[in-house]
C-alpha cells in the first residue's frame, strides 16, 4: 500500500495532463461546430453542473475526500515519523482546518487592501497562500504541544498541504472558478484549463516530495538527513514558482507592478524558504 502511495502521483499527473489536452482539443471542436462532449462549454471549459451531494457542492465534497486521503497518507507514514494513530489522524485534520481558516483570513485581508476599508472584510472566498502563512506560524507551537521536533513536524506535513491543494484545484475546475483568460488562437477562443495545469504541478511536486522523503529523511533512526526539516519549505517554494508562472494565465486582478496577489505571496514564500534552507545548512 505504501509503495502505491509513493508511486501514484506521477501516474495521476499523466491522467490530469490528458484531461487538460482533451479540453483544449474540445475548444477547437466547439469553435468549428464539431463533435463536442456534453460537459464541455465555450472555450473548452467544463460545463458547470448544479451538483450537490448531501447539500454540499462538488468543491467541498472534494475537499472532504481530500482530507480522507490525507489521513490515509498520514497513517501510512506515521510509524516512520514516530507518531501514534490518534496523533497521525489529528495532525492532518488540524492542518486542513487551519489551512481553511488561513485561506479565508487572507482573502478577507485582500478585500480590505483593495477597497481601503475594514468594512469590506469578508471570508466568503479563499486565498490559498493564507494556509501556508498560518502553517509557518503554527507548526512550532504544535510541535511544542506534541513534544516533537519542529523539523520532524514540518517534514511530516509537507505532502499534506500540496495534496489538499490538488483536490481544491480540482474542485475549482469542476466549479468553474479560478479560471484563465480567454485566448484567441487562429481566431478560436480557448480558455486554458489552468486549474488542471496547477493540479499537474501539485502532483509532480508531491512525487518529488515523496522521492526526497524516501531518499534523504530517516527519522526512525533518530538522525536528520540532508533534507531534514526543510521538506515543507522546498514543497512551498516549488509550488510558489509554479503558481507565479500560472498567474500570468489566470484571470486574476493585478494589484501592483503588473503582479497579482498570488505572485507577491509566491515571492514571499520563496524568500522564506530560501532563508530557512540556508540557515539550516549553516547550522549543520
Amino acid at each position: 500500500m505504501k509503495r502505491l502511495m509513493y508511486a501514484a502521483p506521477k501516474y495521476l499527473a499523466v491522467i490530469a495532463a490528458c484531461v487538460a489536452a482533451f479540453f483544449i482539443q474540445q475548444a477547437f471542436a466547439f469553435a468549428h461546430g464539431g463533435n463536442v462532449a456534453s460537459f464541455v462549454d465555450y472555450g473548452g471549459v467544463f460545463r458547470v453542473p448544479d451538483v450537490h451531494i448531501f447539500g454540499l457542492s462538488l468543491y467541498y465534497v472534494l475537499m472532504i475526500f481530500g482530507l480522507l486521503v490525507t489521513i490515509a497518507f498520514a497513517l501510512l507514514r506515521a510509524k516512520a515519523f514516530g507518531f501514534g494513530v490518534v496523533t497521525a489522524v489529528l495532525i492532518p485534520v488540524g492542518c486542513v482546518l487551519e489551512g481553511l481558516i488561513g485561506a479565508k483570513l487572507l482573502f478577507g485581508l485582500e478585500k480590505v487592501i483593495v477597497s481601503g476599508s475594514l468594512s469590506a472584510f469578508s471570508m466568503s472566498g479563499q486565498s490559498l497562500f493564507g494556509s501556508v502563512f498560518l502553517t509557518f506560524l503554527l507548526v512550532p507551537l504544535a510541535a511544542k504541544l506534541l513534544k516533537k521536533d519542529t523539523r520532524l513536524l514540518y517534514d511530516y506535513i509537507a505532502p499534506f498541504w500540496i495534496l489538499m491543494l490538488m483536490f481544491v484545484r480540482t474542485g475549482c475546475f469542476l466549479q468553474g472558478c479560478c479560471g484563465a483568460h480567454v485566448y484567441l488562437i487562429d481566431g478560436i477562443p480557448v480558455v486554458p484549463p489552468v486549474q488542471l495545469f496547477e493540479v499537474i504541478c501539485d502532483l509532480l511536486i508531491l512525487q518529488a516530495c515523496f522521492f526526497m522523503e524516501r531518499k534523504y529523511i530517516d527519522w526512525s533512526s533518530g538522525k536528520v538527513g540532508k533534507a531534514g526539516g526543510t521538506l515543507f519549505f522546498l514543497v512551498t517554494m516549488a509550488y510558489s514558482l509554479c503558481r507565479f508562472v500560472l498567474e500570468f494565465v489566470r484571470d486574476s486582478v493585478t494589484v501592483f507592478l503588473g503582479l497579482t496577489f498570488g505572485q507577491f505571496y509566491a515571492i514571499i514564500c520563496i524568500s522564506i524558504g530560501l532563508c530557512v534552507i540556508f540557515s539550516t545548512r549553516k547550522k549543520k
